[in-house]
């Protein structure tokens, strides 16, 4: 499973009522996946909408996408 980001005081989607969000758990730009199988990786079984940061690196770049996870 991911790494959590509360160590680092990152709060991936914006929301510090909601707790701690894994570092690639794409519920946030600042916290985006690499992709959306990755989520998968993750264990993230619900589709929606995620952010996104194919290239893995500055989090500026990452974009909003919808993941259509758990179906065959």
């Amino acid at each position: 499973m991911s790494t959590t980001a509360c160590a680092t005081g990152i709060d991936c989607d914006g929301n510090a009522l909601n707790g701690c969000e894994a570092v690639d758990s794409g519920v946030g730009p600042a916290c985006p996946a690499l992709s959306c199988v990755g989520l998968t990786a993750a264990g993230i079984t619900a589709s929606g909408s995620y952010w996104i940061d194919p290239n893995g690196g500055e989090a500026s770049d990452a974009y909003a996408a919808y993941c259509e996870l758990g179906t065959d």
